[in-house]
């Protein structure tokens, strides 16, 4: 069982680490806290496999897994329009008052990862999230989905997965991110 863990936390990390590049940021959470919170449930997933997992991948690519401070950043507070959106922990959908962004917690919070800097990225509590980046880059989108798609609906979960998806025609995150913060070869236009 144990075996089978390690093999599908690699096959994860690999698959990660194909579709978003070899330099991912992760949020810097104490997952002994997690155990002491959903205890048996948790070690279906394996989170301190996948995390060691991608660590090697990132690094066997090139890149880097690099650490964000949780306080500094509150990726879970924010939409990708840059407004901060507060929430509880029960709070498991996203809804923005600002843009209309509606979605799953988990799946909105990913997102703003991609517009994490540091000021020594060793140190995960010089992580700062550039709203500024994040709100140009969601104006992007949204101005070339509804481009591509002639109308744009904020509310609708497919507007995420559809505008940052592989393939996309419109723009991905990979090309939204500074030159120097992610190595990935350039996207595949559709």
């Amino acid at each position: 069982m144990a075996e089978h863990r390690r093999r599908r936390a690699r096959l994860v990390a690999r698959e990660i680490a194909a579709a978003h590049g070899p330099v991912l940021v992760v949020e810097d959470c104490d997952i002994r806290t997690w155990y002491r919170l959903w205890g048996k449930r948790l070690s279906q997933t394996t989170p301190g496999m996948l995390i060691s997992a991608l660590k090697v991948e990132c690094e066997a690519a090139g890149g880097r897994l690099v650490r964000a401070s949780t306080w500094s950043t509150a990726l879970s507070q924010h939409c990708l329009c840059g407004e901060r959106v507060k929430k509880t922990l029960r709070d498991r959908e996203h809804r923005c008052i600002a843009c209309g962004l509606a979605g799953k917690r988990d799946l909105v919070s990913a997102a703003p990862a991609a517009f994490v800097r540091f000021t020594n990225v060793d140190d995960p509590k010089t992580a700062y999230l550039d709203t500024t980046a994040s709100r140009r880059a969601t104006d992007r989108l949204c101005t070339s989905a509804g481009r591509s798609a002639g109308r744009v609906n904020h509310t609708e979960p497919e507007h995420l997965s559809g505008c940052w998806s592989r393939g996309s025609p419109t723009a991905t995150p990979r090309d939204l991110c500074s030159p120097n913060r992610r190595t990935a070869e350039p996207s595949n236009p559709g």
